[in-house]
């Protein structure tokens, strides 16, 4: 019991705060690894746009991140636990339960798996893995689920950022609002818009977009009223 104790406060760790939303993710997925005395910790985040999947931290299975694997919702391991939002346990791992030939190729006998969760709505999986069968516990799982909460919370942080970033980037792009002849910029806004939707599964909140849509309202009506 206290060696439980002890992997639930590696994991909840408060200083772990700290630390930018990046690194935190590194940082927890090692010891998910040393907690839970697993061979394999990986991370995977949800491109709401394409459905899939993507490795973004892992410790032990490096090249899922290196490699960028993508995995669908619905398919795999992985795929299963976002469809389901739920844990998922794999005692037994072959080619009929995963889809990621990694995992296959380094061997991952047994596989643990958890949603992240942001605003109710899954947003990723952390899962763990070892080269020996195993049977992972009820408490294997909740240490897993904090964890997964807790990189969750990291990456509300991480998107909230890109998303301010992708927003200031915008504002700059549109910097006098005025009539659209004057490089209002809102043409340019749209791949900037779909480049943020991609990375942060939203579109852009910016309000300045709004007073380019005015400029252009306010030049047409000047323009058809009557003389």
């Amino acid at each position: 019991m206290l060696a439980k104790l002890r992997d639930i406060e590696s994991v909840a760790d408060a200083a772990l705060s700290r630390l930018g939303p990046q690194e935190l993710l590194v940082t927890l997925v090692d010891r998910v690894r040393q907690a839970l005395g697993a061979d394999t910790t990986a991370v995977l985040l949800l491109d709401m746009p394409s459905g899939h999947l993507v490795a973004t931290a892992a410790s032990g299975l490096e090249e899922e991140v290196q490699q960028g694997v993508r995995v669908p919702v619905g398919k795999g391991f992985a795929g299963r636990i976002a469809a389901e939002d739920r844990c998922v346990i794999l005692e037994e791992v072959d080619h009929t339960k995963v889809v990621n030939p990694l995992l296959l190729d380094k061997g991952i006998r047994s596989l643990m798996g958890a949603p992240l969760r942001s605003g109710g709505k899954v947003i990723g999986v952390m899962h763990v893995g070892t080269l020996r069968p195993r049977r992972f516990t009820s408490q294997d799982m909740n240490v897993l689920q904090i964890a997964a909460d807790r990189a969750a919370t990291a990456m509300q942080a991480l998107r909230a950022q890109t998303d301010r970033e992708a927003a200031a980037a915008l504002q700059r792009s549109c910097p006098r609002p005025g009539p659209w002849w004057r490089g209002c910029g809102w043409p340019l806004a749209t791949p900037r818009a779909a480049a943020l939707l991609a990375v942060t599964g939203t579109t852009p909140s910016c309000c300045h977009l709004a007073r380019c849509a005015r400029s252009w309202a306010t030049w047409l009506a000047a323009a058809c009223r009557p003389r």
